[in-house]
């Protein structure tokens, strides 16, 4: 997993920083970055038991083409069931999209990220640490405050695995939908 996360981190450094030098004329050209982050407020209903999580997600983005930009997502992640806890946090590549419509003040996107993700779970007396994938898509909009600062708001949808601690030690796929509300520098 450690691999994975160093490989996946090593081969975005290497397109970045190997993309020429642009000067941007608006946040969303060619040579544009952005750092942000934002908080999701999720739920999940399972067993007619409703659960809850609050997740940290920062990001970095470069933009190569109009409105197209590659980046990392990161995610630091506590769920608390009534008999267990979960910690999950990972990295990975993104990509978004941010249309640039007429006398707006911010730009609407979509975004799209595959993150390589580590679980540490504990139920009473079993423990267990897994590897795995986890798929993030939003669609939001960022609204311009200052030059260079933006507030943004979305609506996600992530598709992870749910770790079942019994004798068994089972998983399943789960669906996450949430509401996410953030920061964003644009550098450009």
């Amino acid at each position: 997993m450690k691999w994975k996360m160093i490989y996946c981190c090593a081969v975005i450094a290497v397109v970045l920083l190997s993309a020429p030098p642009v000067a941007a004329d608006s946040p969303i050209d060619p040579g544009a970055f952005t750092v942000g982050g934002s908080l999701r407020y999720s739920g999940f209903f399972d067993d007619d038991t409703d659960i809850y999580t609050i997740l940290l997600m920062p990001e970095f983005q470069y933009f190569i083409y109009p409105g197209l930009a590659l980046g990392a997502d990161g995610f630091l992640d506590y769920w608390h069931y009534p008999d267990r806890s979960e910690m999950r946090y990972g990295i990975g590549p993104s990509i978004a999209y941010y249309l640039k419509l007429e006398n707006l003040s911010g730009f609407p996107f979509a975004k799209a990220a595959v993150m390589y993700s580590h679980v540490e779970i504990e139920k009473y007396f079993f423990s267990r640490a897994e590897n795995d994938i986890r798929a993030n898509i939003s669609l939001g909009y960022t609204y311009i405050l200052a030059k260079n600062i933006a507030i943004v708001g979305a609506v996600d949808y992530t598709y992870e695995r749910a770790f079942l601690l019994d004798f068994t030690l089972d998983s399943e796929w789960r669906e996450v939908f949430g509401f996410s509300v953030g920061l964003k520098a644009f550098i450009y």
